[in-house]
């Protein structure tokens, strides 16, 4: 019988192997990274969810340097622009919230299929041949704690229908983003669409980003949401009793013909590292590998009842163009800026 001792060091060899191995393979793709020297990186979203990564992934590797385009859905139109015109395509790779474009660039054959190293510990529903989660967030519910007590906060969406809400709520528009609508739409299947119509009763705010809603939640300009991103929430969370929390992954890719391939192959396989995972936990963001911990003071995902079918839900047009369409009857068009999503640095 193995002993418990030598399985430890079975293991312990097994794992320095693998190491000295993925050290080598990233060595040997450095190198040729190197050669190409630049990596163009078209980040969807504000800045806070790319320009750490970046950074850190510059320090490893200061010969291949990153250009990126950062932008909101414009980010998807630009790159579509340059596969559409059959020329040299600028973008390498790419991060989306916005997986249905993903879905539809794989399925067409233009993203490049690689594997990187850790891809085996990521979730099989959450990735295909050609893309995988960058990280995954959560929304749920929050509440900003000085103007409302813990005994008072809400434990479930539907407490937040109460009169005294009035002009408390805010949202980002179901119409304008992609995960408020799948949440909207977990809403819409368990209260139907009388939920709304008593919802917009109480004059909710609306912006167009979840940065916003924590800002106001955080400033004290709005009490409470139903819509707030973990990652960007520093105020109280709750997790909703009522609904399922909704759980969607950032997708990143890298094109089939990116003018720097091997760049692009070592950033999605250092974006996968188990260090460089373990970070975006310290951000209330949950990593994409499943062996890597949930952040602090939240339990593993499995724990909770989560809503994770955002991939097959935005891939479907016809009741995504139908959804939307009814919420913007409902609360009427989009207004407001979206926030800036110009990089910090002058570097980039």
């Amino acid at each position: 019988m193995r002993t418990g001792l030598t399985f430890i060091a079975c293991a312990a060899f097994a794992t320095s192997v693998w190491g000295t191995s993925v050290r080598a393979q990233s060595d040997d793709l450095y190198e040729r990274a190197a050669e190409e020297g630049e990596l163009v990186y078209y980040a969807q979203g504000p800045r806070q969810v790319y320009e750490d990564l970046v950074a850190q992934f510059e320090a490893a590797y200061p010969k291949v340097t990153v250009r990126i385009v950062p932008g909101r859905y414009d980010v998807i139109e630009r790159i579509n622009e340059q596969l559409e015109a059959g020329g040299d395509l600028d973008a390498d790779i790419v991060t989306a919230q916005t997986m249905q474009d993903l879905v539809e660039w794989q399925e067409a054959g233009q993203l490049l299929s690689f594997q990187p190293d850790g891809i085996e510990t990521v979730p099989e529903h959450l990735k295909r041949d050609g893309f995988f989660p960058l990280s995954i967030y959560l929304i749920g519910s929050a509440y900003n704690a000085e103007k409302l007590a813990e005994g008072e906060a809400p434990k479930t969406v539907e407490e937040l229908l109460k009169p005294e809400f009035g002009g408390q709520l805010i949202s980002t528009y179901p119409h304008h983003d992609d995960m408020t609508l799948y949440l909207y739409d977990r809403i819409r299947e368990k209260y139907r669409w009388k939920f709304f119509t008593k919802f917009m009763e109480l004059e909710p705010t609306f912006v167009r980003s979840h940065v916003l809603v924590a800002d106001a939640l955080k400033q004290g300009t709005s009490t409470a949401s139903f819509d707030q991103i973990t990652t960007f929430n520093s105020s109280e969370f709750v997790v909703p009793s009522d609904i399922p929390l909704v759980a969607f992954p950032y997708g990143i890719a890298a094109f089939a013909g990116a003018n720097h391939p091997n760049a692009a192959k070592l950033f999605l396989s250092f974006a996968l590292t188990k260090e460089q995972q373990e970070r975006y936990v310290s951000r209330n963001i949950w990593s994409a590998r499943q062996e890597v911990g949930p952040p602090e003071g939240y339990e593993p995902l499995e724990s909770y009842d989560v809503a994770d079918g955002f991939i097959d839900f935005i891939s479907d047009g016809e009741k995504v163009r139908e959804l939307r369409a009814r919420f913007e009857e409902i609360i009427g068009p989009i207004e407001g800026e979206y926030i800036s999503t110009a990089p910090s640095s002058q570097k980039k």
